[in-house]
């Protein structure tokens, strides 16, 4: 959350259709209603046709269901959160010299509404602020719409709060509009010939200390016909490599993880297999990723989460780069 407010997180982008992600999220077997409880009804107004941006499919849910809670919380004894999609139009501002974060144009919206207690004015200018929260002590974080204000901005949008006491609140999402074909569901729809050729039976040895994510990673590459070795640390990787027959073509590693981190490992891994590829994963930020020594040499870097197609690609140009260029910047 701290590296989304502070516009750092590394952010996977889809064209995506946000009637379908507020139906999602909000309709009858969405998350919303699981988090609100009883007392509270959802209710969804869709736009007529489909409002398309391109924006992270996973930042923007957090958006969505931080903006929930907030109305929930505004509502202890029940209510109404309305969330709304449709075109908003942004024109010249009223005095030329007054600041404007977007240029006049046309952006999708989405409006989260609530009738709970609402703001006062000075709650309302600080509301955007990080751990500015109105919540007692172990209640919350402060950081649920400054959250949503760092992902709404490092997308190129903006979030505009109106509120009043006693009255409930409204925060409107402005998105960039966009004219591509939304993505099944916001989320890129793959087959094996889009994700490019298939291997030829090269060996690949994936470290990973989150199970979950090698596990998986592991899976999507031998379905695209990579041998493939796993390790949960730098440790186990190189008494892997010392042990395996043939060194393998391709490390894939996190970049931050206990005792040996990426950086150190590929070191260690390349002085034994000298032309050992390598393509380093990460979840956090690459300010995060150039402290640990990554970066700096253009060294390619997948970030998490990433998709089969943009894992089996990475993975495809990693091994087959010309040598010179194989530590190109991905």
């Amino acid at each position: 959350q701290l590296l989304a407010f502070s516009r750092r997180q590394v952010l996977q982008p889809t064209v995506l259709d946000l009637n379908e992600v507020v139906s999602e999220i909000g309709g009858p077997e969405g998350l919303a209603g699981r988090l609100v409880g009883e007392d509270i009804t959802i209710e969804l107004e869709l736009a007529s046709h489909p409002i398309v941006t391109r924006v992270d499919r996973g930042q923007l849910d957090q958006v969505l269901m931080n903006l929930v809670v907030n109305a929930r919380d505004a509502m202890p004894e029940g209510g109404r959160i309305a969330l709304r999609t449709d075109v908003a139009t942004l024109g010249e501002p009223v005095l030329p010299s007054a600041p404007t974060r977007l240029a006049p144009g046309t952006y999708a919206r989405i409006v989260v509404t609530d009738d709970g207690s609402g703001m006062d004015g000075a709650t309302r200018v600080q509301a955007l602020e990080p751990f500015f929260t109105t919540k007692a002590r172990g209640k919350g974080t402060g950081l649920g719409l400054s959250t949503a204000y760092g992902i709404v901005t490092q997308s190129g949008g903006d979030i505009r709060l109106t509120s009043q006491l006693g009255r409930g609140t409204a925060v409107e999402i402005l998105l960039p509009r966009t004219s591509a074909e939304p993505s099944v569901n916001g989320r890129a729809t793959e087959t094996r010939s889009a994700r490019g050729p298939e291997a030829s039976g090269e060996t690949i040895l994936v470290v990973e200390d989150d199970d979950a994510v090698r596990e998986l990673a592991a899976e999507l590459l031998r379905a695209d016909g990579y041998v493939v070795r796993q390790a949960d640390s730098g440790a186990v990787a190189l008494r892997l490599l010392a042990a395996l027959p043939t060194p393998p073509r391709l490390l894939v590693t996190d970049v931050v993880m206990p005792r040996m981190n990426g950086r150190e490992l590929a070191e260690a891994a390349r002085a034994t297999v000298p032309h050992l590829r390598v393509l380093f994963l990460s979840g956090y930020g690459h300010d995060v990723v150039a402290r640990h020594g990554v970066l700096e040499d253009g060294m390619r870097l997948l970030a998490k989460p990433f998709s089969a197609q943009q894992l089996s690609e990475a993975v495809h140009e990693t091994i087959h780069a010309p040598a010179s260029n194989s530590l190109a910047s991905h």
